[in-house]
């Protein structure tokens, strides 16, 4: 009777090793973590941020092209002539007035920013933009790069004439800009209220 118990003690024994022993190996096995390749996408360098998936770059906001190599403002920079009305006024000998000049667009601070200088031949530099939003209401949301704002109510420096809200966009090809815009300005004390239209093509 003694010598059963023992080979059954044995036994158990045994039995809790080889548990054990299943448990320490599963435990230990390494986890494959390895990502599959996406072949399509080996030698495909894609820039400024942009993913490769399935062969296709994918790019950051503000870059477009095959590789991502295009800045999407690079279409509006440059010197472009402008020909402005005035289609609506607060003050009536205003309106159906034409002005023409040549504004200059540069790079903003950020990369969907927008700068415009001789904004309405006045020689008034530093009108903020920015490319690839529109308004709804008041607020902003995003939309084509095609598409770009004025800032809302900023105030040309040394004036008293506030941009109240401006919306505008250009073609695929780059060669034309067009804008409407409301602003308010003092003139003898007194308050006017004009909307503005212009069409600029592209001179350099």
């Amino acid at each position: 009777m003694i010598r059963r118990q023992g080979v059954n003690v044995l036994t158990t024994a045994f039995a809790v090793i080889f548990a054990f022993g299943s448990v320490v190996y599963t435990s230990c096995k390494k986890e494959n973590t390895t990502q599959p390749v996406d072949n399509k996408c080996i030698g495909v360098v894609c820039q400024n941020g942009g993913s490769c998936v399935e062969g296709v770059c994918y790019c950051t906001v503000g870059y477009e092209g095959e590789k991502c190599d295009k800045a999407s403002i690079s279409r509006y920079l440059g010197e472009w002539d402008v020909t402005e009305t005035i289609a609506g006024s607060s003050k009536p000998a205003n309106i159906g007035k034409i002005n023409y000049y040549t504004i200059k667009v540069r790079k903003g601070s950020m990369v969907l920013d927008i700068l415009i200088d001789n904004f309405m031949g006045g020689g008034y530099n530093n009108i903020a933009g920015v490319i690839g939003r529109k308004y709804v209401g008041t607020a902003l949301e995003s939309d084509a790069v095609t598409k770009f704002v004025l800032n809302a109510n900023q105030t040309i420096a040394g004036t008293y004439i506030t941009i109240l809200k401006g919306a505008g966009r250009i073609n695929d090809v780059g060669s034309e800009i067009s804008c409407d815009f409301n602003l308010t300005y003092l003139e003898s004390g007194k308050v006017v209220r004009d909307s503005v239209s212009f069409i600029a093509s592209y001179k350099q």
